[in-house]
């Protein structure tokens, strides 16, 4: 599976129906369209272009079922500690399949708090990899968040995992996504933190 694509919607080079047939050819069983959500600045899908999405890809559902499960995802955006722009609402969440969380450059930020973490971003200064952990977790917590997308791409985060009991205890599980070029910073997820834990890490294409 790969929970973690864009497309022409935002700043993928692809199509919705290009990064089903490419997962298709990759032998994927499930592939998440995974637009980000609206604060991103430059890429944030919103209004009726995000509804559009949402009819392409119901449409294409259909088309490929039984080839390939096809997921309705979103890729929410850190916006101030504890805090981020996922679906407030009961309605609006239901349009969404899995939901996706991670700090990103081009959102602007709420809090002195993501203003330093915006900096840290931008190489401009260090953070605490401690405190960011928290805050997603946070924020993951709060909204049921399903996934943390590439948490050593822009701030560093070490996870303490025991922080978020609460997907353990609504038997779910966690998804850690990863990019490639992130496996040699694996010193973020310590492996030995996954043993007896309810977590996954994956790899996504992003």
């Amino acid at each position: 599976a790969d929970y973690h694509t864009h497309t022409v919607y935002s700043h993928g080079k692809n199509t919705v129906e290009e990064n089903i047939v490419a997962a298709i050819n990759a032998n994927l069983k499930k592939i998440a369209i995974s637009e980000h959500a609206s604060s991103h600045l430059l890429y944030g899908v919103r209004g009726t272009r995000l509804f559009a999405l949402k009819k392409e890809i119901d449409a294409l559902k259909n088309k490929y079922s039984g080839r390939i499960e096809i997921l309705m995802g979103l890729e929410c955006n850190m916006t101030a500690y504890g805090e981020c722009d996922a679906p407030k609402d009961k309605e609006t969440r239901a349009l969404f399949d899995v939901l996706l969380l991670g700090y990103h450059r081009c959102v602007f930020p709420r809090d002195a708090y993501m203003m330093k973490s915006l900096f840290e971003a931008f190489n401009v200064s260090k953070g605490d990899s401690v405190i960011h952990a928290k805050s997603i977790l946070e924020a993951a917590e709060k909204y049921k968040i399903n996934i943390l997308s590439h948490p050593g791409e822009y701030v560093k985060q070490d996870m303490d995992f025991n922080e978020a009991q609460f997907y353990k205890e609504d038997n779910q599980c966690m998804v850690i996504l990863l990019q490639e070029d992130e496996l040699d910073g694996m010193n973020i997820l310590d492996p030995e933190k996954f043993d007896n834990s309810d977590y996954k890490v994956k790899i996504g294409l992003d």
